[in-house]
């Protein structure tokens, strides 16, 4: 299988890079060397402790047990998303490869997962600027995961006032 980056119009941007998200999580969930992996980070989980396993996922693409992953921003002019695989190469992503990690993360150990997007950025208010994702537990509900905050944890997000509108993306099909 060949893996690569994946470069967006600027026109259409939400839909066509949410899209184009779905479409790199759905690709790593089918992977066998994706699955295998993902199963070896979350082994030292207890049987059905299914937070301990999001959580997990969480803290190590988050960079709390061991920096996987750090934020860094795409090109100004170019909107990139990666596939995992990708983004674990690199050792870095902004917010929709963190999104697109994530979510092929929890999604191949069977947890629900959305993405979420906002307008949060004063200089381009019309603008779609930041997405995170949100697993979804039986006994918890929907968790948030933003994994470019330095600060935040399984269940955070960034609070209301930080944005003014939000659109949430369900798993097409689901």
């Amino acid at each position: 299988m060949r893996v690569g980056l994946s470069n967006l119009p600027d026109a259409g941007f939400t839909e066509a890079t949410v899209e184009r998200m779905w479409e790199l999580i759905h690709t790593a969930r089918k992977d066998p060397v994706w699955i295998g992996l993902v199963r070896r980070l979350v082994k030292e989980c207890p049987p059905k402790d299914y937070f301990c396993e999001a959580e997990t996922l969480a803290e190590l693409f988050h960079g709390i047990r061991g920096p996987l992953v750090r934020y860094r921003k795409d090109d100004q002019r170019i909107e990139q998303v990666h596939h995992p695989f990708i983004t674990l190469h690199f050792a870095a992503g902004d917010c929709d490869d963190l999104v697109t990690l994530y979510g092929a993360g929890v999604g191949t150990i069977g947890h629900p997962y959305r993405i979420v997007t906002v307008k949060a950025d004063a200089r381009r208010p019309d603008k779609w600027s930041h997405t995170w994702g949100e697993v979804k537990l039986a006994t918890r509900g929907w968790l948030g995961a933003d994994l470019t905050e330095s600060d935040s944890y399984l269940g955070w997000t960034p609070a209301p006032e930080r944005y003014w509108a939000k659109k949430i993306f369900n798993e097409p099909g689901v």
